[in-house]
């Protein structure tokens, strides 16, 4: 119960409480597409979202699996946010986000070494649901106490710069780093990325996300909505 539990409050946390702004998750309604997630009592495999799953079923298939079962807490609710920024994204701009998924996964059969477009459109994708997972699991546990929470000790920062086999290359703190004030290069060391972009706003963020298909074309955008250019093109370029 208690995995079903966090999977549902972290559902109703993106549908219904606080996001920042953000644009929420499909709604259900005769005409639109209605979620569904599934609690695989599993703790293998990833988790996945996939948006085009369930279209024509009336919602028997579900769109989202979340696999997390025994990992603590934080981390149940924090996939769940994850998948459904996903679900957020498809909502935003539907066409992009099947070019991304295409790109990102399809075409090279999930490969982690997908090549430069593969890998372009995986990042953009993967970090801009990682970066809404570590904001709102920070909003929803700040909000219990204590307000000096922070996802998974570290707020995933500690991720070193990966051009190897890791996945990290693809899940990077990119967003949240354009939103928080650590520069996390000053505080874990220099394998981590540079990061001297703060105060970047969710809703200006999500705005780079509509029409964008690549990482460079996400960070020219984030340049003329931020007006931040050196530090902005540096983050992005850490990768």
């Amino acid at each position: 119960m208690k995995y079903r539990g966090q999977i549902f409050q972290a559902a109703m946390h993106f549908y219904y409480h606080d996001i920042g702004g953000l644009t929420r998750p499909p709604t259900n309604g005769f005409w639109k597409t209605q979620i569904k997630i599934a609690a695989v009592e599993t703790s293998q495999g990833p988790s996945s979202t996939k948006m085009q799953v369930g279209h024509g079923t009336f919602g028997i298939i579900p769109h989202i699996k979340i696999k997390r079962y025994g990992e603590p807490s934080e981390e149940i609710y924090g996939t769940t946010i994850h998948e459904l920024a996903h679900a957020a994204h498809w909502r935003i701009d539907p066409i992009s986000w099947d070019d991304l998924v295409e790109q990102g996964y399809i075409y090279n059969g999930g490969s982690n070494n997908p090549g430069p477009a593969g890998a372009s459109a995986r990042r953009l994708m993967e970090s801009w649901a990682t970066g809404v997972e570590i904001y709102l699991t920070n909003m929803r546990y700040r909000r219990l106490g204590p307000n000096s929470y922070d996802y998974q000790n570290t707020n995933l920062q500690n991720r070193k710069i990966d051009n190897g086999g890791s996945i990290f290359k693809f899940y990077t703190t990119t967003f949240y780093d354009m939103f928080d004030p650590l520069n996390q290069r000053d505080k874990y060391g220099i394998e981590v990325p540079i990061d001297r972009v703060s105060g970047v706003t969710w809703p200006n963020m999500e705005k780079s996300l509509i029409g964008t298909t690549r990482w460079e074309e996400c960070r020219e955008k984030n340049v003329a909505i931020s007006g931040q250019s050196y530090k902005i093109r540096e983050l992005f370029n850490n990768w």
